[in-house]
């Protein structure tokens, strides 16, 4: 009698254990799946934002650029005037 009652407890707990393996393995599917999506709306929105942040840099470095072009402008024709000033060209 005891070995019969050990081999329906032995069932109903293996019944119990199959249930909640697969009701685990639901779940875990589950949150996959959430978590495969949001990474996915994730690295898209991170390449937005980098493809946006590669463009501000581009503009500041063309910014950077032709301000230096500018000062380099500036100060050429400045030491020319004071070339200039200091040795006028020769009368002719």
């Amino acid at each position: 009698a005891l070995d019969a009652q050990d081999q329906k407890l032995t069932s109903a707990l293996d019944a119990q254990d199959q249930k909640l393996t697969a009701a685990l393995d639901a779940q875990d599917q589950k949150l996959t799946a959430a978590l495969d999506a949001q990474d996915q709306k994730l690295t898209a929105a991170l390449a937005i934002q980098e493809s946006r942040l590669r463009s501000e840099l581009y503009k500041a470095l063309w910014g950077f650029g032709l301000g230096i072009i500018g000062v380099n402008i500036a100060v050429v024709g400045a030491a020319v005037g004071v070339a200039l000033w200091i040795w006028p060209p020769a009368a002719g």
